[in-house]
């Protein structure tokens, strides 16, 4: 009987063990992975204010370049196409010499290339080579005045900008121009073609100076 007892008892005691240890196994498995997932939340942590969450270059310094910025003024280009002036200038009569010119200039601008201009001049012609060889007046005064009225076609061959200096650039182009219209010389109306270039150099929005040749047939 006593021999009975004792190994019921070794039996029972040894599933008591077993069992004791299957849970304290599982009780140490869920703190270590309680554990874990509680140092993975730790280790996220906000910035401070001002501070960034990126991590600062080990080994590098953090340079601010100090960039000198240039100041820009643009522009303001009037944005009408026509132009409106006044000339001076020489202009010379066969055999009559060369005299004072004045007149005043109308130019549209189609495009950037192409442009169309009128012009009226007048001038005063002097005295001619048989007048100055026999000293004598074959013309009046009146029929010395010289008038001309033109209209031209123009083409910008070059247009593009011209720089004075390292601070100033201008617009400028070279062009050519043709066209017709009459010429009024000694009381007479003479149909007249006419041909010729210049060149054109914008000063300010508002202001251009040119230059021209032209020859009146």
């Amino acid at each position: 009987m006593e021999v009975r007892i004792f190994v019921f008892l070794l039996k029972l005691t040894k599933s008591l063990s077993c069992t004791l240890s299957r849970m304290v196994l599982f009780v140490t498995l869920g703190i270590y992975c309680a554990a874990a997932f509680a140092a993975d939340e730790g280790t996220e942590q906000k910035p401070a204010e001002g501070q960034s969450n990126e991590a600062p270059l080990e080994g590098k310094q953090l340079l601010t370049p100090k960039v000198k910025r240039n100041k820009i003024k643009v522009a303001k280009i009037d944005t009408e196409n026509f132009e409106l002036g006044a000339y001076g200038g020489l202009y010379s009569i066969e055999d009559f010499g060369t005299n004072l010119v004045v007149g005043a200039r109308f130019a549209w601008h189609l495009s950037e290339s192409f442009f169309f201009e009128g012009n009226y001049g007048q001038t005063k012609g002097g005295r001619s080579s048989a007048e100055t060889l026999l000293n004598r007046d074959f013309f009046t005064e009146k029929d010395r005045e010289l008038t001309y009225y033109n209209a031209l076609f123009g083409y910008n061959l070059l247009p593009g900008e011209a720089f004075i200096g390292r601070n100033w650039a201008f617009v400028n182009a070279l062009y050519v121009v043709a066209g017709a219209g009459n010429t009024n010389f000694g009381g007479e109306d003479r149909f007249t073609v006419v041909g010729g270039f210049g060149y054109r150099f914008l000063v300010t929005d508002w202001l251009a100076a040119q230059i021209d040749f032209k020859d009146h047939m």
